[in-house]
């Protein structure tokens, strides 16, 4: 059901997901240029708060896959709109998505010297921890600078 159906409705429970940028409030209402259309988003996820009767279950993805691509995503403004009471109450759980990969991702430390099979030697400038979307980014002795995902690099570590 969306928020728009909502109205006028009330719930025992009320499940509001994908609070998220780009979500709620949907990106063509946040690009600063009309206020009025972030309003109208802002008041339909308040309408969808006050139907719950007496649980109230708000949740946004930490990671969502966009057109193919896992993305990392950032909590809704309306979230911190809400105010340290509503805060305080938040549980994260930690999930991850696994794409079905059962091997483990190696860590890479900056400045650790690494070989892989087309580029050759190179030296890790940065590490960025996403899990199994983990991504390092390798100057390597050509000259050249590559972001590779871990998890297809097949880098071995020197």
């Amino acid at each position: 059901m969306t928020l728009h159906c909502a109205k006028g409705l009330e719930f025992e429970n009320v499940f509001i997901i994908g609070l998220e940028d780009g979500l709620l409030p949907h990106e063509r209402s946040n690009t600063g240029e009309d206020e009025d259309e972030l309003e109208e988003e802002r008041r339909l996820f308040f309408v969808g708060i006050t139907r719950a009767k007496t649980g109230l279950h708000i949740s946004h993805a930490q990671y969502r896959k966009i057109r193919g691509q896992m993305l990392r995503t950032i909590p809704s403004q309306f979230l911190f709109e809400l105010g340290t009471d509503f805060a305080e109450h938040i549980e994260e759980n930690q999930y991850h998505y696994d794409n079905n990969i059962s091997q483990t991702i190696p860590h890479f430390a900056a400045g650790q010297l690494v070989r892989h099979k087309s580029f050759g030697r190179g030296t890790v400038q940065e590490f960025i921890d996403m899990g199994q979307n983990s991504i390092v980014i390798v100057k390597f002795n050509t000259g050249q600078t590559k972001s590779l995902m871990v998890k297809y690099a097949d880098l071995s570590k020197m």
